[in-house]
């Protein structure tokens, strides 16, 4: 039972980052939103899609000291996607 949990997990983290790249392209699409806000919501998009691939490339030990040089993403996106919800809280009409 516990060696199927991290496929679990996996299968989660897939559903999610899916999830959010769909919603990404559905924003981006809405021409009534502020540009700032669609700016913010690609960029953490795509951060956030890097960011999963360079975690899947560093997991080996072999591997593991050649991204650390990009250590900074994952902290870089969480931050993006908490200013991009500050915005969308702090917009006019919202």
């Amino acid at each position: 039972m516990r060696a199927f949990l991290p496929l679990v997990q996996l299968a989660l983290v897939f559903i999610v980052v899916i999830w959010d790249v769909v919603l990404t392209g559905r924003i981006a699409q809405v021409r009534t939103l502020p540009r700032p806000f669609v700016f913010l919501t690609a960029l953490a998009d795509s951060c956030c899609s890097l960011a999963l691939v360079i975690q899947l490339a560093s997991t080996s030990a072999i591997t593991g000291r050649s991204v650390t040089a990009v250590d900074w993403l994952w902290p870089a996106t969480v931050v993006l996607f908490g200013v991009q919800a500050l915005y969308s809280g702090c917009a006019p009409g919202s």
